[in-house]
């Protein structure tokens, strides 16, 4: 079986030029441009839904196709979209909350009661909306922290990987975002899961690591926090039965 260029027996796959994964063939000559990175390419945004589509839907030929690639600037802009839609999820997803919240609560206060407590908490939402763009603007602080943190794990067991490879991976990886507009299962099961699938895909294939060092990366973050948190406690702990120790009383 001899597929055309862009076949894959697995989207999850990166092609193997000249190859063959799971029983199939796959010809030396791949090519596909990535249609946000493409000067010129017409709409933006219709070059931004291909290319969502591209990584959510082809993250192994994504990635592989993104290796040979240069350059951040257009990645970062193609992040900070979709932070802000996450961002606008998440504000979406509290006025939801809070209108349920009222409702819930209503019958058990008095109308001056409740429309104190209306008042406040449509306050809040007012106060979170002006702030938005400082959320967005956070929220790529933070993504740019995870890449770091990332770039760190894979400098430790790939010391020649490149941070502009890690940087577009996290970028890229950001595309699911807009599972975050899903109610509940969106922003808590399928938004993080995924997004940490991406970056174990975009790391083993775009840096070019193995399978157990893009896991190392995946979860390094994870890792370090725990141990940082878990060092804290241990510290608090033991002072506190030190004090104990010296002074019973205290």
């Amino acid at each position: 079986m001899t597929p055309g260029p862009g076949d894959l027996a697995s989207p999850l796959e990166a092609p193997r030029p000249g190859g063959i994964v799971r029983g199939v063939y796959y010809p030396a000559v791949q090519t596909r441009e990535i249609p946000w990175e493409k000067p010129g390419g017409g709409n933006a945004t219709a070059r931004l839904w291909a290319t969502w589509k591209f990584v959510t839907g082809q993250p192994g030929f994504f990635f592989a196709t993104l290796s040979g690639a240069t350059g951040v600037g257009r990645a970062l802009l193609f992040s900070f979209v979709f932070v802000a839609i996450g961002q606008a999820a998440a504000l979406l997803h509290g006025e939801m909350a809070h209108a349920t919240m009222l409702e819930w609560v209503r019958g058990m206060l008095t109308e001056e009661e409740f429309r104190v407590l209306a008042g406040t908490t449509g306050g809040m939402m007012l106060g979170q909306l002006m702030l938005f763009p400082v959320w967005v603007i956070s929220a790529v602080s933070v993504m740019l922290v995870h890449a770091a943190g990332y770039h760190l794990a894979a400098w430790l067991v790939a010391p020649g990987c490149r941070f502009d490879h890690t940087l577009r991976v996290v970028c890229y990886a950001q595309s699911t975002h807009l599972f975050s507009l899903i109610p509940v299962l969106g922003c808590v099961c399928v938004q993080p899961f995924y997004y940490l699938l991406l970056v174990f895909l975009g790391m083993r294939t775009s840096a070019g690591l193995t399978t157990g060092q893009a896991l190392f990366v995946v979860f390094f973050p994870i890792l370090l926090i725990v141990f940082i948190v878990g060092g804290v406690l241990f510290e608090w702990i033991l002072v506190e039965v030190v004090l104990n120790l010296v002074l019973p009383g205290a």
